[in-house]
């Protein structure tokens, strides 16, 4: 590896560690730096959009997110990335076609799943979310989030009996 292969290597591990300290402003101006250098580095630009998501700038941050599914169509963590993003926008079609396409290229991704769910249930189609929860914990069930979420929807729905049984199994999730 080169001497500047190496720098970039060292600056993008210090941009993480800021990054999953809630550092965002360190972060982000590490990430620019290796930008500088490596425009088109598809993590660095899928870490950089949910550094701006994650500190209130979701607006700035589709454009980057956008160029690394480009740069990498075959990653489903960077769609659901962008999916989450375009979902706080309120651009929910786009927001489902990104969690659909991360589902197709990794059908076990929980998290494409989780927040199709999550986004079904903002849409107001708490039977479709009902449905992808049930898909995600049939193969994931100690997804604490999701039961909890279940136990939502059907607390809304009047189904108190549904909503203790997964509220029930959320609580064993936490304690195994």
């Amino acid at each position: 590896m080169s001497k500047l292969g190496k720098h970039i290597d060292i600056l993008f591990s210090e941009a993480q560690e800021h990054h999953h300290a809630r550092r965002f402003t360190e972060a982000k101006k590490i990430y620019a730096q290796i930008l500088k250098v490596i425009p088109e580095h598809p993590d660095v630009l899928n870490l950089l959009g949910t550094a701006l998501a994650q500190s209130g700038k979701s607006k700035e941050a589709v454009g980057y997110l956008h160029r690394a599914v480009n740069l990498r169509p075959d990653l489903a963590l960077f769609r659901v990335n962008l999916g989450v993003i375009l979902q706080d926008l309120q651009e929910f079609d786009l927001a489902k076609e990104c969690y659909e396409n991360a589902i197709s290229l990794d059908a076990g991704l929980g998290d494409a799943h989780y927040n199709l769910a999550k986004l079904y249930k903002q849409m107001g189609k708490p039977d479709a979310a009902l449905l992808t929860y049930e898909h995600l914990l049939s193969y994931s069930p100690e997804r604490q989030d999701a039961l909890i979420n279940m136990g939502n929807i059907h607390f809304d729905n009047g189904a108190l009996d549904n909503a203790i049984v997964c509220f029930q199994k959320a609580l064993l999730a936490n304690s195994a």
